[in-house]
């Protein structure tokens, strides 16, 4: 992974400004705030720096429109931060032997800060 992404990636979810979600990149609610998962934030960094734009509870590749996504990481994004992935599914960023960030984000219920912790270590 870039080490600079990966950087910015670490201290936004350390941050304490997004509220953490599962299932999908980003959950738009205009009471609570928008709920991302730990694939969602990394995402917002890619707006950030215009790899890729935000439309609702989507994200997508302004150069390709058919890279377009809710649930998975864009291509553009996977190419922009140098991630891991298991085959070409998207949403598998790889850690170690099985063990996936959208398991842990999703199925393990880990908060932000100890995903912090694993992408460190792992990545």
């Amino acid at each position: 992974m870039n080490v600079e992404i990966k950087r910015r990636w670490v201290e936004a979810l350390r941050s304490g400004r997004y509220r953490q979600g599962r299932q999908v990149l980003v959950e738009p609610d205009h009471i609570l705030g928008d709920a991302f998962c730990c694939l969602g934030v990394l995402c917002e960094i890619a707006v950030q720096d215009g790899v890729i734009v935000r439309g609702g509870q989507w994200y997508r590749d302004p150069k390709d429109p058919m890279d377009e996504n809710c649930v998975a990481l864009p291509m553009a994004v996977l190419k922009w931060s140098e991630l891991p992935t298991e085959g070409h599914c998207a949403s598998e960023v790889v850690l170690g032997k099985d063990i996936y960030l959208t398991t842990l984000n999703d199925d393990r219920k880990y908060d932000f800060n100890q995903i912090a912790d694993v992408i460190e270590k792992s990545l």
